[in-house]
């Protein structure tokens, strides 16, 4: 961008300047450019810059007859933030608009920008929610949280709220004033800026609405680059320092190790290809980008040494120690991602990604002449001993009127085997080609289904066969109910107790028994209507584990009214191992999250001392399970569990600074192996209780 460019503005200058950057997505223009036309508020002008396009981008833009087009075309391609400089430079409006050439603005997204800053006239920055839309128009908004406002940096550091430039809105003197993007940047050059903005002074202002549709899944995306990495070792030398100093060591490590985790899978597939394609001048040029980046970005010598292997041996460096394996055909595979959906009589494809999205509530029709009153969706990974019985259990309902989606997870033992081995029209099959955990799963269930409503059973529960019938005639009486659930116990093979329940059932908005652990949250005892899931997005897929917690938080936030069914028509199953609610961790790690979302409404809703009882009760039971796993390690003689236990709860301390104690002794096993058990303060290896599993269960007990 010119640094002599005027802040003046003519007298017939538009309001806003919108800004497009394009490069050789002709096929892709067309529709961004319709979505800007189609906006209510229309005192704008478009500049379309063409950073060096060699297709028929020309041609779709001069097709437009429209005053307000203009094309500016770059012969040399630059990278966005030269081609986003560019028409800053021929900007004339009060305000300068981004929007990507895969991206579209929904029709009020200026007059609802516009709306928000004349309401504070210190806002030098708008910006707003987005949809995430793939290419089988499968769409998902952004989740409601809290939008910064005011002086963010600290949100922008930490990465907490989403900076794509087509969201934005800036005021054209602010952009001057920092002299627009940084073109010697390719990534994070948009959070560059946005930074920028937030040191010089400048206000943001952010509108509750989605506004944008980000598409995904097309090729070509600038953000999977490999040539990042250059990008974040510039990003993270100018901004490292103010990183350590507003964010906490916890939330530091973590934005690092997401960073890095993005680009080291650039990277990786970036070797595979030239291993694929054997070119070694690519694999050579490859390596003397990534050196400069050692000082700052030390993980890279790995991709650097294989490349340089690749230059040296060709394809033959396959072969050498360390270098990934790589099969064009199961490559192919993994990048296509395949959903199928199977019945008793055809298998055929259905055109889903495998980390799924909900469609648009919008377009939620049915017919109902075809469509099954219920879809029940069953989830399942590595269960093949357990799951026919809970299949079997949903389709010996006395309400047949369902359809039972079985999600396979990933599995790798026989259950694809036991899966078709059940002969029933009523059963349909996706499989997905990774483990994306139950939340995904339950999501790639959703977004398929056609029933009215949607039940959810677990591959190791089971359902009594009065349960949806029952149901469905507490709803018949409650209309506007849009959720409903029932009471359930729990079985082993030696004895049987119910699921925790408060007396009476809550009903209306649940949020005060929800948050208070006053009903059982378990999905299997839910009957959700399948627009209200898809109002609120379905389950947050970040969640391994309390997803189902945070979902019916999400439903009683929207309005949703709640019913309940005062009978036990649901029988869980804990005889078996591999629970995911028996895994210290990541149950901590869901606890952890779900504690920072909804922690502000709990003190609200609470009073002190049930929101004291509440994280009492939360610790003994987490407490007891990392007891259970360090008296696993210390049996063991597996140093690298230790390590990894230890490792992986390093990010939950900030939300329960009391498991230290559990991430130090697994550091003293890792370190001494079964010698720890001498260390003072270690629990014993033995079966029998130690007197800190006994203090806690004692507890728990006189709680109960």
């Amino acid at each position: 961008m010119r640094r002599g460019a005027s802040s003046a503005l003519a007298a017939d200058a538009p309001r806003v300047s919108v800004v497009i950057p394009t490069f050789n997505r002709a096929e892709l223009l067309g529709r961004a450019i319709r979505s800007v036309l189609a906006q209510t508020f229309r005192d704008f002008e478009l500049i379309v810059v063409s950073d060096g396009s060699q297709d028929n981008t020309a041609d779709v833009v001069s097709a437009i007859a429209d005053a307000r087009v203009t094309l500016v075309h770059l012969p040399v391609s630059g990278g966005p933030a030269k081609a986003r400089n560019a028409g800053i430079a021929r900007s004339r409006g009060e305000w300068v608009a981004f929007l990507d050439d895969d991206d579209e603005w929904l029709p009020t997204k200026l007059e609802a920008q516009l709306a928000e800053a004349n309401g504070a006239a210190d806002v030098g920055v708008v910006y707003c929610r987005m949809c995430v839309q793939t290419p089988e128009e499968f769409r998902r908004p952004q989740a409601e949280t809290d939008l910064p406002c005011g002086e963010i940096t600290d949100d922008l550091l930490s990465e907490s709220m989403i900076v794509m430039p087509s969201a934005f809105m800036v005021r054209r003197a602010a952009l001057l004033q920092v002299d627009g993007f940084d073109e010697s940047m390719n990534w994070a050059e948009d959070r560059d800026l946005w930074l920028r903005l937030a040191q010089a002074g400048q206000q943001f202002a952010g509108v509750k609405e989605p506004l944008i549709v980000y598409h995904i899944g097309h090729k070509g995306r600038l953000s999977m680059d490999w040539m990042s990495v250059c990008s974040l070792a510039r990003y993270q030398r100018r901004w490292g320092r103010l990183e350590k100093q507003r964010l906490s060591p916890i939330d530091f490590r973590v934005d690092r190790a997401r960073r890095r985790r993005w680009v080291e899978k650039a990277n990786r597939k970036q070797v595979k290809r030239l291993l694929r394609n054997g070119r070694r001048g690519r694999a050579w040029r490859y390596a003397a980008t990534l050196f400069p980046t050692i000082w700052t970005l030390p993980w890279v010598l790995p991709f650097i040494a294989q490349s340089l292997a690749i230059t040296v041996f060709g394809r033959n460096a396959s072969r050498l120690p360390g270098m990934p394996s790589w099969d064009a055909r199961q490559e192919e595979r993994r990048d296509r991602g395949p959903v199928t959906i199977a019945s008793e009589s055809r298998v055929r494809p259905i055109t889903q990604p495998v980390k799924s999205s909900l469609r648009d509530v919008a377009s939620a029709e049915f017919d109902h002449g075809l469509a099954p009153r219920v879809s029940v969706i069953m989830p399942t990974h590595n269960r093949a001993d357990l799951v026919e019985r809970s299949i079997q259990s949903a389709l010996a309902q006395t309400m047949s009127d369902l359809e039972l989606i079985v999600v396979d997870d990933g599995s790798t033992d026989n259950t694809n085997d036991v899966l078709h081995a059940v002969h029933d029209s009523r059963l349909r099959l996706v499989r997905r080609t990774e483990s994306g955990g139950p939340c995904a799963a339950r999501n790639a269930g959703i977004a398929i289904a056609r029933g009215e409503w949607v039940a959810f059973i677990d591959d190791d529960d089971e359902w009594l066969p009065e349960k949806l019938e029952v149901q469905l005639a507490r709803l018949a009486q409650e209309p506007e109910a849009s959720v409903v659930y029932c009471l359930g116990s729990v079985q082993t093979a030696k004895s049987t107790w119910p699921l925790p329940s408060r007396s009476p059932l809550e009903e209306g908005n649940t949020t005060h028994s929800i948050l208070s652990a006053g009903h059982s949250l378990t999905p299997c005892v839910h009957l959700v209507r399948r627009s209200a899931l898809l109002g609120v997005s379905g389950f947050d897929e970040s969640f391994h584990a309390t997803g189902d917690s945070d979902l019916w938080l999400r439903l009683a936030q929207a309005g949703h009214e709640t019913v309940a069914v005062p009978e036990m028509l649901v029988i869980q199953h804990a005889e078996h191992k591999q629970r995911i609610t028996q895994h210290a961790v990541v149950l901590s790690e869901g606890f952890a999250r779900l504690e920072r979302r909804w922690r502000k409404l709990a003190r609200e809703r609470l009073t002190a001392a049930e929101y004291k009882d509440f994280r009492v009760g939360r610790r003994q039971q987490l407490e007891q399970l990392h007891i259970r796993q360090l008296k696993r390690l210390m049996r063991s003689r597996n140093r690298n569990r230790a390590w990894r236990y230890a490792r992986d709860m390093m990010p939950v301390l900030r939300s329960y600074p009391w498991a230290g104690r559990y991430v130090a002794q697994s550091l003293a096993i890792a370190v001494f192996g079964r010698s720890a058990a001498r260390l003072p303060g270690m629990p014993s290896r033995k079966d029998k209780t130690t007197s800190d599993a006994r203090r806690i269960e004692r507890a728990a007990d006189e709680a109960t």
